[in-house]
């Protein structure tokens, strides 16, 4: 996982997550992952957030492709 171009893991997400927003607090926190993510991983990090005092956040999916 990355917050913006830097690894990041569940135990330093908030953290980073904080050191980002310090930087340019007009900024939104955007949550993306790929097709490969199952809805719990994603939950799990949307929790870590959460409970680090972050509750509005968006939600971006990979638009399925046409065949």
């Amino acid at each position: 996982m990355f917050v913006d171009t830097k690894r990041s893991s569940n135990d330093t997400l908030v953290d980073d997550i904080n050191t980002a927003y310090r930087s340019d607090p007009s900024r939104s926190l955007l949550v993306k992952g790929d097709r490969e993510l199952k809805w719990k991983q994603v939950k799990e990090i949307m929790d870590i957030i959460n409970d680090g005092g972050m509750h509005t956040m968006l939600l971006a999916a990979e638009k399925k492709k046409e065949l």
